[in-house]
């Protein structure tokens, strides 16, 4: 369990953008953060490592780098698998620096396009047309990682992939009760469909029956007779009376 001291500071790292800790996590070793060139994985604060594992990586590839690295996380399910990852995520060791090549060959176009960013202001303007066209995993990464981008423009990045990540979940339920009703509608409309088209026979042998009408002279078929009061007569010329 966290002491009530961790619990505050971590609060602080997730809602303040500033916020540095003042300890280390517990087993973590302390990375001097690099000052020329971009950030590399273990250099980013503790909070954004988990939507870069989570958005970044799927699973085929985070099972790929556990067997690679043989740590026990390969053998748990994809909860487990990610929250392994993201431990080992923020200190300088074979699974951190594996993920980090990954991460630099799978999105090596995205990190070209910020490299003509030059200000803090410009990192953020491209992180947010690439939200708004749906390029998040690639611009997440260039954007983190960028020399030039601040402790509040990771903030804002964190922020928004946070916020989106809510949205898909809620899309994806509306999704799910949207398939669920479309599975049983046929039941239904086939079952409605057929009390209405029992419902429509029975209306219309009431109404053609001969019982219903005596004396009307309208030729209704019943049986192969007509209402003229015999067996139906081959067509011809008919006598009125």
């Amino acid at each position: 369990m966290c002491d009530r001291q961790s619990l505050r500071s971590a609060m602080r790292a997730l809602f303040e953008p500033n916020y540095e800790r003042s300890e280390p996590f517990p087993g973590a070793a302390v990375m001097p953060t690099t000052q020329r060139g971009r950030r590399r994985l273990w250099e980013l604060e503790e909070k954004l490592l988990c939507p870069v594992v989570g958005s970044c990586l799927d699973l085929a590839e985070l099972k790929r780098v556990a067997r690679k690295a043989d740590f026990r996380g390969h053998r748990f399910d994809a909860y487990r698998l990610h929250v392994e990852v993201v431990s080992l995520a923020g200190t300088r060791n074979v699974v951190s620096e594996r993920i980090q090549t990954l991460l630099e060959r799978k999105y090596a176009l995205w990190v070209e396009r910020f490299k003509s960013a030059s200000s803090d202001a410009e990192v953020l303007r491209l992180w947010g047309e690439h939200l708004n066209r749906g390029e998040v995993a690639g611009a997440m990464w260039a954007a983190l990682t960028h020399p030039a981008a601040s402790a509040e423009t990771r903030h804002r990045v964190y922020a928004d992939v946070h916020m989106l990540s809510h949205q898909i979940g809620a899309g994806q339920a509306a999704d799910l009760r949207r398939m669920a009703g479309l599975e049983r509608r046929p039941c239904r409309g086939e079952a409605a469909s057929q009390r209405d088209g029992a419902a429509t026979r029975r209306s219309f042998e009431r109404k053609t029956s001969p019982d219903r009408h005596p004396g009307s002279r309208v030729p209704v078929l019943a049986r192969g007779r007509t209402r003229y009061g015999g067996a139906a007569r081959p067509p011809g010329r008919v006598r009125i009376r």
